[in-house]
C-alpha cells in the first residue's frame, strides 16, 4: 500500500509535556548533544535536527506512557517566563503559547527542504462557528482558530486534488489558549478517499503546549512519506469533558523534489505562500 498500514491502535499519549521535554533536553545536554540555554528554533540548527529525528521516547516495554517513534515535538526552548501563577499553580501562559506557534511557523519556513501543501487541499468540517471557520486552521494567524458547533465526535476532511507525498503532520494545540475547547482525543487517518482510508494514529493529549510533529519513518521503504488524496481528523473528546473544539494549526509539509514541488524550487520569489500556491491545481 502506499499509505501506512494499519496498526494496532497506537496510542501516544503525551502527558505532562513540559516536564518531560524539560528532561528530553537535559538529557541531552549531560551526552554533550546540545545546549538548552541557546537551542532557539529561529536558526536551523543541526542539532535540533538530530532531536526531531531521534526523539527520545521510552519503549512500549518500559512504561505504560506509550510515545511513538513517528512523534516528535518541535518546542525546543522553555523560557523561566513561560509559566504565570494562578490561584491553581503555576500554567503555561498564553503568550509563551503563541510564540511557539510563530516560532514553529518560522522553522518550517526555513526548512527549504520542505514545501507548505497545506493550502492545496479542499477542507471541510462536520460543523463550524461562523466567526470561526475551518479555513483558520491554515491562516498561520495563531490568534484564530476553528470552532466546531455540534456534538462529538468532531471530523475534519481534506481533500487534495492529486496523491500527495507528505513528509511531516504538524498539528498545533494548546491548552492554555483553549482550556476546555482543546482537543485531548484525536485520531488521524488518510488514504485515497473516506471509504478507501487507514488509521495512522491515536493522539491522547494532556496539557499541551505547542507543535506536535507527525512523521513516517519505515512506513515506505527509501522515502519515510505518506502518499495520499485524503486525510481526517476525528476529535473523540475535549480536556474538561468540554463539547466544541478548538484547532489553531494544522500543516502538511511535503518534500520540495517530489513532482508536486519541482516547478517551485525554481520560482523566482522567495514569499512562502506564494511557493505554496504557485501553480494551478
Amino acid at each position: 500500500m502506499d499509505y501506512c498500514d494499519s496498526d494496532d491502535h497506537i496510542v501516544a499519549l503525551i502527558k505532562n509535556s513540559i516536564p518531560d521535554l524539560i528532561s528530553v533536553y537535559k538529557t541531552e545536554a549531560n551526552k554533550g548533544i546540545l545546549s538548552t540555554s541557546t537551542m532557539s528554533l529561529d536558526e536551523k540548527d543541526p542539532k535540533l535536527l538530530s532531536i526531531l529525528n531521534d526523539p527520545q521516547v521510552p519503549q512500549k516495554n518500559d512504561t505504560e506512557k506509550v510515545a511513538d517513534v513517528n512523534i516528535a515535538f518541535l518546542n525546543t526552548v522553555i523560557k523561566p517566563n513561560s509559566y504565570i501563577q494562578t490561584e491553581d499553580g503555576k500554567v503555561f501562559s498564553p503568550e509563551a503559547a503563541i510564540e511557539r506557534y510563530i516560532n514553529g511557523v518560522k522553522y518550517f519556513q526555513k526548512d527549504f527542504s520542505l514545501v507548505d501543501v497545506t493550502n492545496l487541499g479542499f477542507w471541510r468540517a462536520t460543523s463550524q462557528k461562523s466567526s470561526a471557520p475551518v479555513k483558520n486552521i491554515y491562516d498561520d494567524n495563531p490568534t484564530t482558530y476553528w470552532q466546531s458547533d455540534g456534538v462529538l465526535p468532531h471530523v475534519i476532511e481534506i481533500d487534495f486534488s492529486k496523491r500527495m507525498e507528505i513528509s511531516i503532520m504538524a498539528l498545533f494545540f494548546s491548552y492554555s489558549l483553549d482550556e476546555s475547547y482543546s482537543p485531548f482525543e484525536l485520531s488521524v487517518y488518510a488514504g485515497h478517499n473516506s471509504f478507501d482510508m487507514t488509521h495512522l494514529k491515536t493522539l491522547e493529549m494532556e496539557n499541551v503546549n505547542g507543535w506536535v510533529l507527525l512523521k513516517f519513518n519505515n512506513n515506505r521503504l527509501g522515502d519515510n512519506l505518506l502518499k495520499c488524496k485524503y486525510a481526517k481528523f476525528t476529535i473523540k473528546s475535549n480536556h474538561q469533558n468540554g463539547k466544541d473544539a478548538h484547532l489553531r494549526g494544522i500543516k502538511f509539509l511535503s518534500p520540495r523534489h517530489n513532482e508536486y514541488t519541482d516547478m517551485i524550487v525554481e520560482a523566482p520569489y522567495s514569499s512562502f505562500k506564494l511557493q505554496s500556491e504557485a501553480f494551478i491545481r
